[in-house]
């Protein structure tokens, strides 16, 4: 909160030449009138108005919960000033937080210091003390997560020189330590979860330890009941930091699991080091048959690749998707790291590529990542008249007709718009 005060009233509310006069009481509220001196005249630019605090008058645990994450969300705002309709609490909520004094009104006026301009809701002197005891709690973990964490990259630098993998962590976890004194506020845990994930890696090789499954990572490092799953909500990510910046690929550094098995569902024709994979409509391989293949190609014209798995068994089971000598590939909703690599090693020639998601923010997330795996410009299923597929189009035009939707709050899934194989015959090679 560095760009903000802690004391009541708010000096960073002020612009250059404005001051706050004597607070007053008038009409239930007290007053602190923020005059501006001009090179004639002082005159009332705004006011900042709480009500009289009520003896006794506090917020349930859930009030508080919900309206400390506004707080929190407006602490490094220069100045936080929000119309009541862009304040994300519902009006009873509000109320309360003005009642409380969590937060303030701030009114301006017309050039003439009396006729009420506008009115914005601002963070009050409760607030500012919250706030306070907030920032104190986050230096003193800070302290704590630092006097921990780089203690131990300290420690494990001495044994710079066990191995090459050893030495790649070190170099990574020394470059995320100058990054974390750089990362905004709202990356940070994320930042400070992979250098631990990059701590415990280097504990299990000093260890001796150089082949491991991926659960073992939380739960020797932690050495805590729930420890393996503290990586598992971020475990994608990690794995891509891990990948982006080693030298070494993620079986070298000494993964022999990633703690469970990913089916990858497709349809077509798939070759695996030259032989073929599988002859049925719908076939399946899992990430640890794509690690053991060096070499995963097709024949097929033109890729396919669907959010959920309606299109590809539709596809598969008329018929079409053979005769068509397409390929279709699956990604579950979820576009994981090994989807990424099969995807990645069948885009490699020029055969057309077509992306198949569902017409909301999640859709969008995944065709953004279709667009930065493939080789190819990827084309997007796109429909006009929301009961099956019309035309394809460019992620732009996807992604506008998704933010359109947006607005209109009709977002829609793949299984709206599958359509039949004369539809298909319009929209794919």
């Amino acid at each position: 909160m560095s760009k903000q005060s802690y004391t009541f009233p708010p000096n960073h509310l002020l612009n250059s030449n404005q001051d706050y006069d004597e607070p007053y009481e008038k009409d239930g509220f007290i007053y602190y009138d923020v005059y501006q001196e001009l090179s004639r005249s002082i005159r009332r630019k705004a006011s900042l108005r709480i009500k009289p605090l009520s003896i006794g008058s506090t917020l349930s645990p859930q009030e508080m919960q919900t309206i400390s994450q506004v707080l929190k969300r407006w602490k490094s705002v220069k100045k936080p000033l929000y119309l009541e309709s862009k304040v994300p609490l519902n009006e009873q909520l509000l109320k309360r937080g003005i009642e409380t004094h969590f937060f303030a009104e701030w009114l301006t006026y017309e050039s003439d210091g009396h006729l009420l301009l506008s009115k914005f809701i601002t963070i009050g002197p409760e607030g500012l003390k919250w706030l306070v005891r907030y920032h104190q709690a986050e230096q003193e973990e800070l302290a704590r997560w630092n006097d921990q964490w780089l203690k131990d990259l300290e420690e494990l630098k001495l044994q710079v020189g066990l191995s090459p993998v050893y030495d790649d962590l070190i170099n990574i976890a020394l470059d995320q330590q100058e990054l974390l004194k750089q990362v905004r506020e709202g990356k940070r845990a994320k930042e400070r979860l992979f250098f631990q994930f990059l701590i415990h890696l280097l504990k299990l090789h000093l260890g001796g330890q150089t082949i491991f499954d991926w659960k073992e990572i939380g739960s020797k490092g932690f050495a805590r009941i729930g420890g393996s799953k503290v990586y598992d909500s971020q475990k994608e990510w990690l794995l891509e930091q891990l990948e982006k910046r080693s030298r070494f690929s993620l079986e070298e550094i000494g993964f022999i699991s990633l703690g469970q098995i990913i089916p990858i569902y497709y349809s077509g024709i798939l070759y695996q080091n030259q032989r073929l994979h599988d002859a049925h409509p719908l076939g399946c391989i899992t990430h640890l048959q794509l690690k053991s293949v060096i070499e995963w190609n097709s024949p097929a014209s033109f890729l396919i690749i669907t959010e959920n798995r309606s299109p590809l068994v539709k596809m598969a089971l008329t018929g079409w998707i053979q005769h068509k000598n397409g390929i279709v590939i699956c990604t579950d909703g979820n576009l994981k790291i090994p989807h990424k690599k099969l995807i990645s090693q069948l885009s490699i020639d020029d055969k057309p590529i077509y992306g198949w998601v569902d017409y909301d923010p999640s859709g969008l997330d995944i065709a953004d990542q279709i667009m930065q795996i493939t080789s190819n410009k990827p084309r997007f299923v796109l429909t006009t008249n929301e009961k099956a597929p019309t035309h394809v189009g460019t992620f732009h035009e996807l992604a506008e007709d998704i933010e359109q939707r947006k607005k209109q709050r009709n977002f829609i899934e793949q299984e709206q718009i599958l359509g039949n194989p004369k539809d298909w015959d319009l929209l794919f090679c």
